[in-house]
């Protein structure tokens, strides 16, 4: 049983897998479910009769953009290529990225040259935090390359791999990581958190617009306190939000 049953996210994946390709659900739609259910013996089940709702269903597949409409134009007839160079293909509201490694450089902070991969352990290796960094086949079982699940189960944020590397790639991950720290109640990882306040003077190359989407998200989860408290004990908040510092530090 695979909590994705019944909807088309489900039906892409066997599709895709049908035609001879690995694809996954991977992301923010396994860290969600993972968060608020239970994890037993490699797969996900809910109670009987449960239901949760996902945000979004992500698919990540070894298969290319055009591999993936090919495998689903038997069943789907809305496709949209307009990601096509970073591997992504949309199939009616449903993103389906083919594995992939990223390249960054100064001079293409959060913005990375993407090569397409045909390995889920290094599509994994470049994602931002372990909890998302969780991929689920189509039977239900979980796919943990860098111990996401157990830091899920300690309730705590910690970055893939090198956390100062994660940041210099796109400093909009430190804003992330408090986002996701204030809406679940986790902790930051010791290390991931030093490595953020010893990259903050990158937080000012974050585009404003980005901020305000990141912020927008805190807002929508009713977390601002807690994400400005966390932002103040880290002494970022003068960084980030300059103008609210005074506000508590009375």
């Amino acid at each position: 049983m695979n909590i994705f049953n019944d909807t088309k996210e489900f039906k892409i994946v066997e599709l895709l897998e049908k035609a001879g390709h690995q694809a996954f659900f991977v992301g923010g739609c396994i860290r969600d479910y993972l968060i608020h259910e239970d994890f037993v013996g490699g797969c996900v089940r809910g109670e009987s009769g449960s239901t949760f709702k996902f945000e979004d269903i992500d698919i990540a597949t070894s298969a290319s953009p055009e591999e993936s409409k090919k495998a689903l134009s038997g069943e789907f007839s809305e496709f949209n290529l307009v990601g096509e160079r970073f591997g992504v293909l949309m199939v009616e509201d449903v993103e389906i990225a083919q594995f992939r490694s990223e390249t960054y450089t100064p001079e293409n902070l959060g913005k990375p040259e993407v090569q397409p991969s045909s390995s889920i352990e290094e599509d994994a290796s470049r994602r931002d935090f372990t909890m998302n960094a969780l991929y689920m086949s189509s039977n239900g079982e979980v796919f943990d390359f860098n111990k996401g699940v157990m830091d899920i189960g300690y309730k705590t944020v910690r970055a893939v791999g090198n956390a100062e590397e994660r940041f210099s790639e796109d400093p909009s991950r430190i804003l992330r990581m408090f986002y996701l720290a204030s809406r679940f109640g986790f902790s930051i990882e010791s290390e991931t958190l030093k490595a953020a306040q010893s990259k903050k003077e990158l937080i000012k190359e974050i585009p404003d617009a980005l901020v305000g989407k990141i912020v927008k998200k805190v807002l929508s989860q009713n977390k601002l306190a807690e994400f400005l408290f966390m932002l103040n004990d880290a002494e970022l908040l003068d960084t980030v939000f300059p103008e609210f510092e005074h506000t508590l530090n009375k």
